[in-house]
């Protein structure tokens, strides 16, 4: 199959109309807007299921279609993992949060990746990289507790946060935390003390 990954149509599944009321023109929004990436459509119904049971607007995009390396199937599978704004969606809903501090940045760092990874043909290729980055990075979050603002900050670092592009057998990483190495760790900064203040 020489289509590339982007332009492949991901059929519905009966289920998505009958259990979920998405119509035709509805999930192909899913597959080439909100999810293009998703390779089954499997992957774009677990997303549906969390967003029923979460009470959030899957367009706005609440959780991102995750591939993780599983090491007891010995191959990539995919997985649904909460976006950023569904984590600030779930703070807003208590009433409580109260602010958040701009993020505080440790000293960069450069540093050369090596490693394979998958093209946009499905072929392993060999390469490095260099990326610079910072250490880590720290982001308060305010929560009334008893009618009092309290703080919660959390410190991400880079190398224990950022994800691969070739699972556990390479360092390189994503095209995403390539291109904003600075706002992805921003993004996990964030989650983070948005986790500790609001850990419901």
């Amino acid at each position: 199959n020489n289509v590339p990954p982007k332009t492949r149509h991901l059929p519905m599944p009966v289920e998505a109309k009958q259990i979920y009321e998405v119509s035709e023109q509805s999930w192909k929004v899913l597959t080439e807007v909100t999810f293009p990436s998703a390779k089954t459509p499997e992957a774009i119904m677990m997303a549906l299921d969390y967003c029923r049971t979460r009470k959030l607007d899957i367009f706005k995009k609440p959780v991102h279609v995750v591939p993780m390396w599983s090491a007891a199937l010995g191959r990539s599978v995919e997985t649904v993992w909460p976006s950023i704004m569904e984590i600030q969606t779930t703070a807003s809903r208590t009433g409580l949060w109260a602010g958040m501090d701009r993020p505080v940045w440790g000293p960069d760092k450069t540093h050369t990746f090596s490693g394979r990874y998958k093209d946009d043909n499905e072929q392993w290729q060999e390469t490095s990289v260099q990326v610079t980055f910072p250490e880590w990075v720290a982001v308060t979050v305010y929560r009334l507790v008893n009618g009092r603002r309290c703080a919660f900050t959390e410190e991400v670092y880079w190398l224990e946060a950022y994800s691969t592009a070739g699972g556990k057998n390479s360092q390189i990483p994503t095209a995403m935390w390539l291109k904003r190495p600075k706002g992805q760790l921003a993004k996990c900064g964030k989650a983070a003390s948005l986790r500790a203040a609001f850990p419901e």
